[in-house]
């Protein structure tokens, strides 16, 4: 397991890779984006990935193996999916875009020689600062509403929130705002651990799997929508 994030390292990292200034309709049309989801201080377990306008999702995790082919989704290794992956994008001049750090410390963690290559195609595409600028009485609206939120890590202002936003015009189902994805996969993997055999895991358990893969899939789709958005709307 990786630790996230090594002590010394994360001022070099901020300053050399891409944000979302860097955008532009012919990079956007050609990167991949990808999401991951996992547990608390752990390796993804997951990712989902849009590229060339085909969505895909790759499992990791092997407590989650069973559940992954019962789903039909590759399963390989994390460093051997990032590596290739990396080396696909290099070489096709493709960006690697995620919504957060997240994404670009788990890169730099699993291939930790190939930093200077993660910070030519990584774009960090958080858009909050750019919607404060631009849409300051929503934002601040915003986040007096996540402000009153009793834990703390639903106080802040993710990408489901801006998708929210009605002249966005990005439909967010009701049931995706309820998705605790690091808590589904746990619960799939004591499930399968307790049971030994994916048919044998309660159906409210699968249901909960098959609600988490579906809440990354519309990070993933969102996060295109929204970037092609600003794009449209500078």
């Amino acid at each position: 397991m990786h630790t996230y994030l090594s002590e010394g390292t994360e001022e070099r990292q901020m300053s050399e890779y891409r944000k979302l200034k860097h955008l532009t309709n012919e990079n956007l049309e050609n990167a991949v984006i990808i999401d991951f989801e996992g547990l608390m201080d752990e390796d993804p377990s997951m990712a989902g990935v849009l590229c060339d306008g085909y969505f895909s999702q790759v499992c990791f995790n092997p407590k989650l193996e069973q559940a992954a082919i019962a789903k039909d989704l590759e399963f390989t290794s994390l460093h051997s999916y990032l590596d290739e992956l990396l080396t696909e994008c290099v070489e096709d001049n493709r960006l690697i875009i995620g919504y957060s750090r997240r994404e670009y410390d788990v890169l730099c963690n699993v291939l930790p020689e190939r930093v200077e290559e993660i910070n030519a195609v990584y774009l960090n595409a958080i858009a909050t600062k750019w919607f404060k600028s631009r849409h300051s009485l929503e934002m601040k609206a915003l986040a007096k509403t996540k402000n009153k939120a009793k834990h703390y890590r639903d106080r802040s202002i993710g990408l489901k929130d801006i998708l929210d936003f009605e002249f966005i015009a990005y439909e967010v189902s009701p049931w995706a705002k309820g998705v605790k994805p690091a808590k589904n996969i746990r619960r799939m993997i004591n499930a399968l651990e307790q049971t030994g055999d994916y048919d044998s895991v309660t159906r409210r358990t699968k249901s909960a799997w098959t609600m988490m893969l579906r809440y990354n899939k519309l990070d993933v789709e969102g996060l295109h929508y929204l970037l092609r958005w600003i794009l449209d709307n500078q």
